[in-house]
């Protein structure tokens, strides 16, 4: 005898592009929209990093706040001004949750640098 199953796969944590980076003069910006797709609240750090080409890296962006279940799509900006360079963003948002020692984590990387020119 065969049966078929449908499963359906959630991911816990979803992070994507709300607006994607841009440069705007000299500030670099944008937002990232998260969802807690679970039934339990997490306790959510998110970093946006810009690192320039040395490896110094700038915080645009920082929020550490309880993401409450079935939160969907809710919008993280960020932005700040950067000195001249060229820049890899880096946003790592990781959600914890204590009670059961878990822990989720995303990353969103855009594929190019973003250039920061030196305005007059």
């Amino acid at each position: 005898m065969k049966k078929q199953f449908a499963l359906s796969v959630v991911s816990p944590l979803m992070a994507r592009w709300g607006r994607y980076p841009k440069v705007n003069g000299r500030r670099l910006e944008g937002s990232i929209l998260v969802s807690n797709e679970t039934d339990n609240d997490f306790d959510l750090t998110v970093i946006m990093l810009a690192v320039n080409e040395v490896g110094r890296a700038t915080a645009i962006g920082y929020q550490h706040f309880s993401l409450k279940k079935g939160t969907d799509d809710m919008e993280i900006p960020f932005g700040e001004n950067l000195a001249s360079g060229a820049y890899q963003l880096n946003v790592d948002v990781v959600a914890e949750m204590p009670d059961s020692k878990t822990i989720h984590r995303v990353r969103l990387v855009p594929e190019q640098k973003f250039q920061i020119q030196q305005g007059p």
